[in-house]
Parts: structure tokens; sequence; C-alpha cells
């Protein structure tokens, strides 16, 4: 697709999706901490696709690649969520999460 056809829609979306494709790691860390941050850069990756494939301004052909994109992220995400239950560490989503469990340590 010649990027100079596309709209700024359109752009913003190869863009995003390029960017993305180079997420997914092989080797994953053990560290929390850099899981917990990955974990955050591929749901804001998620999201930022998902909300911009829906629009009805993008190709056919490009909805199809952001989907897949979406699918490929979401599986990477499962892969980050185990790879903190088998370091003993489960993923905090909101606040009060976060505050039981620090509760549960003292």
């Amino acid at each position: 697709m010649a990027t100079s056809t596309l709209n700024d829609t359109e752009r913003e979306l190869v863009k995003l999706i390029e960017k993305a494709k180079r997420m997914p790691m092989e080797h994953l860390e053990p560290c929390k901490d850099w899981t917990k941050e990955e974990m955050a850069r591929v749901r804001k990756a998620y999201e930022k696709i998902d909300q911009l494939q829906n629009s009805p301004k993008i190709s056919s052909k490009l909805f199809n690649e952001a989907r897949d994109c979406c699918d490929m992220l979401h599986q990477y995400l499962k892969r980050l969520e185990n790879n903190m239950i088998q370091t003993h560490c489960k993923p905090m989503n909101t606040l009060t999460e976060l505050g039981v469990a620090n509760r549960a340590t003292y």
C-alpha cells in the first residue's frame, strides 16, 4: 500500500502495527518490573490499534492487518501474564488488588 494514498488515520495505524510487530520477545525476562512495564506497553498499543481499526476511514486490508496485530498482541500479553505467574507474581490490574497484595505481605 503506497503511503501517499493513505489518510492520517491509516498512516498512524500502519506505524503502530509496524511498532507492535517488533514488541513480542522470544525470551521473557524473569524480572517482575520489566514484565509489568512490558504488559503496560502492550496493553497501550493494543488499545490504540483496536481503537483505530474501528475507524470507517481505513481499508479492509488494513483492518485485517490491525485485527491480526491485535491477536498477536493479545497472545503476547497472555505469555507475559503466564511469565508473571511462573515467577510467582500475580499481575495487579487495580489499586484495590495492589492494596490487598500489600496487606498480605505484612
